[in-house]
Protein backbone atom coordinates (compact mmCIF):
# COMPACT_ATOMS: atom_id res chain seq x y z
CA UNK A 1 0.00 0.00 0.00
CA UNK A 2 1.17 3.50 -0.75
CA UNK A 3 0.29 6.61 1.21
CA UNK A 4 0.88 10.34 1.16
CA UNK A 5 0.98 11.04 4.88
CA UNK A 6 3.69 13.65 4.31
CA UNK A 7 1.60 15.59 1.80
CA UNK A 8 4.33 15.32 -0.85
CA UNK A 9 2.40 14.87 -4.10
CA UNK A 10 5.50 14.50 -6.29
CA UNK A 11 6.93 11.67 -4.17
CA UNK A 12 3.49 10.07 -3.79
CA UNK A 13 2.97 9.92 -7.56
CA UNK A 14 6.47 8.47 -7.99
CA UNK A 15 5.73 5.53 -5.69
CA UNK A 16 4.85 3.41 -8.71
CA UNK A 17 8.64 3.38 -9.23
CA UNK A 18 9.00 1.54 -5.90
CA UNK A 19 6.40 -0.97 -7.10
CA UNK A 20 8.34 -1.39 -10.35
CA UNK A 21 11.62 -1.97 -8.48
CA UNK A 22 9.94 -4.47 -6.16
CA UNK A 23 8.63 -6.47 -9.13
CA UNK A 24 12.02 -6.36 -10.88
CA UNK A 25 13.76 -7.54 -7.70
CA UNK A 26 11.42 -10.50 -7.24
CA UNK A 27 11.81 -11.45 -10.92
CA UNK A 28 15.61 -11.34 -10.55
CA UNK A 29 15.47 -13.57 -7.47
CA UNK A 30 13.23 -16.08 -9.25
CA UNK A 31 15.46 -16.08 -12.33
CA UNK A 32 18.58 -16.46 -10.20
CA UNK A 33 17.13 -19.55 -8.50
CA UNK A 34 16.10 -20.86 -11.92
CA UNK A 35 19.70 -20.47 -13.11
CA UNK A 36 21.22 -22.07 -10.02
CA UNK A 37 18.92 -25.07 -10.37
CA UNK A 38 19.51 -25.26 -14.13
CA UNK A 39 15.75 -25.28 -14.48
CA UNK A 40 13.72 -24.54 -17.58
CA UNK A 41 10.73 -23.47 -15.47
CA UNK A 42 10.02 -19.73 -15.36
CA UNK A 43 8.16 -18.63 -12.25
CA UNK A 44 5.41 -16.11 -12.90
CA UNK A 45 4.18 -13.78 -10.19
CA UNK A 46 1.01 -12.90 -8.36
CA UNK A 47 0.96 -9.39 -6.90
CA UNK A 48 -1.35 -9.65 -3.92
CA UNK A 49 -2.52 -7.15 -2.76
CA UNK A 50 -2.09 -3.50 -3.73
CA UNK A 51 -3.82 -0.12 -3.46
CA UNK A 52 -3.43 3.40 -2.10
CA UNK A 53 -4.40 3.81 1.54
CA UNK A 54 -3.76 6.27 4.29
CA UNK A 55 -6.86 8.32 4.88
CA UNK A 56 -8.19 6.24 7.75
CA UNK A 57 -6.72 3.72 10.10
CA UNK A 58 -9.78 2.32 11.84
CA UNK A 59 -9.29 4.23 15.10
CA UNK A 60 -12.47 6.25 14.56
CA UNK A 61 -14.78 3.23 15.09
CA UNK A 62 -16.64 3.25 18.40
CA UNK A 63 -16.00 0.06 20.38
CA UNK A 64 -18.81 -2.47 20.51
CA UNK A 65 -20.87 -0.71 17.85
CA UNK A 66 -23.07 -2.75 15.51
CA UNK A 67 -22.00 -2.96 11.86
CA UNK A 68 -19.91 0.20 11.93
CA UNK A 69 -18.59 1.80 8.76
CA UNK A 70 -14.88 1.07 8.80
CA UNK A 71 -12.04 2.18 6.55
CA UNK A 72 -14.47 3.64 4.02
CA UNK A 73 -11.95 6.05 2.62
CA UNK A 74 -12.87 8.75 0.15
CA UNK A 75 -10.25 8.87 -2.58
CA UNK A 76 -8.86 11.92 -4.32
CA UNK A 77 -7.73 12.68 -7.86
CA UNK A 78 -4.16 12.29 -6.58
CA UNK A 79 -5.01 8.75 -5.46
CA UNK A 80 -6.50 7.97 -8.88
CA UNK A 81 -3.33 9.15 -10.59
CA UNK A 82 -1.16 6.80 -8.52
CA UNK A 83 -3.56 3.88 -9.08
CA UNK A 84 -3.28 4.56 -12.82
CA UNK A 85 0.52 4.63 -12.60
CA UNK A 86 0.54 1.36 -10.64
CA UNK A 87 -1.69 -0.23 -13.29
CA UNK A 88 0.76 0.92 -15.98
CA UNK A 89 3.55 -0.68 -13.94
CA UNK A 90 1.64 -3.96 -13.70
CA UNK A 91 0.92 -3.94 -17.44
CA UNK A 92 4.60 -3.35 -18.19
CA UNK A 93 5.34 -6.56 -16.31
CA UNK A 94 2.47 -8.58 -17.81
CA UNK A 95 4.99 -11.09 -19.13
CA UNK A 96 5.65 -12.20 -15.54
CA UNK A 97 2.89 -10.74 -13.34
CA UNK A 98 -0.09 -12.90 -14.27
CA UNK A 99 -2.41 -11.93 -11.39
CA UNK A 100 -2.57 -8.66 -9.46
CA UNK A 101 -5.28 -8.30 -6.85
CA UNK A 102 -6.56 -4.90 -5.81
CA UNK A 103 -6.79 -5.01 -2.03
CA UNK A 104 -10.55 -4.57 -1.68
CA UNK A 105 -13.35 -3.93 -4.16
CA UNK A 106 -16.38 -2.71 -2.18
CA UNK A 107 -16.62 -0.25 0.74
CA UNK A 108 -13.41 -0.96 2.70
CA UNK A 109 -10.52 0.97 1.07
CA UNK A 110 -12.38 0.34 -2.18
CA UNK A 111 -13.17 1.80 -5.60
CA UNK A 112 -16.89 1.00 -5.27
CA UNK A 113 -19.04 2.17 -2.37
CA UNK A 114 -22.54 1.10 -1.40
CA UNK A 115 -25.20 3.38 0.02
CA UNK A 116 -27.99 2.62 2.45
CA UNK A 117 -31.02 1.67 0.39
CA UNK A 118 -29.09 -0.16 -2.30
CA UNK A 119 -27.33 2.46 -4.38
CA UNK A 120 -23.66 2.45 -5.32
CA UNK A 121 -21.13 4.99 -6.48
CA UNK A 122 -17.68 4.76 -7.97
CA UNK A 123 -14.73 6.51 -6.38
CA UNK A 124 -11.89 8.21 -8.27
CA UNK A 125 -9.72 5.08 -8.10
CA UNK A 126 -12.44 3.10 -9.91
CA UNK A 127 -11.83 4.85 -13.21
CA UNK A 128 -8.17 3.99 -13.88
CA UNK A 129 -9.02 0.40 -12.91
CA UNK A 130 -11.98 0.41 -15.34
CA UNK A 131 -9.89 1.88 -18.16
CA UNK A 132 -7.05 -0.60 -17.60
CA UNK A 133 -9.60 -3.41 -17.72
CA UNK A 134 -11.23 -2.10 -20.89
CA UNK A 135 -8.11 -1.04 -22.79
CA UNK A 136 -5.39 -3.21 -21.26
CA UNK A 137 -6.52 -6.44 -22.92
CA UNK A 138 -4.28 -7.96 -25.55
CA UNK A 139 -0.52 -7.89 -26.01
CA UNK A 140 1.55 -5.39 -24.09
CA UNK A 141 4.11 -3.89 -26.45
CA UNK A 142 7.58 -2.82 -25.43
CA UNK A 143 7.65 0.95 -25.68
CA UNK A 144 10.25 3.56 -24.90
CA UNK A 145 8.93 6.96 -23.92
CA UNK A 146 11.56 9.68 -24.18
CA UNK A 147 10.78 12.48 -21.76
CA UNK A 148 12.23 14.73 -19.12
CA UNK A 149 12.90 13.60 -15.56
CA UNK A 150 12.69 15.22 -12.16
CA UNK A 151 13.68 14.47 -8.57
CA UNK A 152 11.41 14.36 -5.54
CA UNK A 153 12.19 14.14 -1.84
CA UNK A 154 12.05 10.34 -2.02
CA UNK A 155 12.99 9.49 -5.63
CA UNK A 156 15.48 10.54 -8.28
CA UNK A 157 15.14 10.47 -12.06
CA UNK A 158 11.35 10.24 -12.04
CA UNK A 159 10.07 10.23 -15.63
CA UNK A 160 7.73 13.13 -16.40
CA UNK A 161 5.56 10.74 -18.44
CA UNK A 162 4.74 7.08 -17.92
CA UNK A 163 2.99 5.05 -20.58
CA UNK A 164 2.23 1.60 -21.86
CA UNK A 165 0.92 0.38 -25.21
CA UNK A 166 -1.44 -2.57 -25.69
CA UNK A 167 -2.38 -4.16 -29.02
CA UNK A 168 -5.86 -5.68 -28.96
CA UNK A 169 -6.17 -9.44 -29.47
CA UNK A 170 -7.67 -8.93 -32.94
CA UNK A 171 -4.86 -6.52 -33.85
CA UNK A 172 -7.29 -3.75 -34.79
CA UNK A 173 -6.71 -1.38 -31.88
CA UNK A 174 -3.69 0.07 -30.15
CA UNK A 175 -4.33 1.65 -26.74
Amino acid sequence: YYDNKLGDTQSFLAKSMAMDEFIKTVICICDSVKGRKHSKHTVNLSFDEWNVWFHSNGDEVEKWSTAPHQLEDVYTFEDALLVGLMLITLLKHADRVKVACLAQLVNVIAPIMTENGGGIFEQTIFYPFMHASNYGRGTVLLSNTVCGKHDTREFTDVPDVDSVAVLSDDGNALT
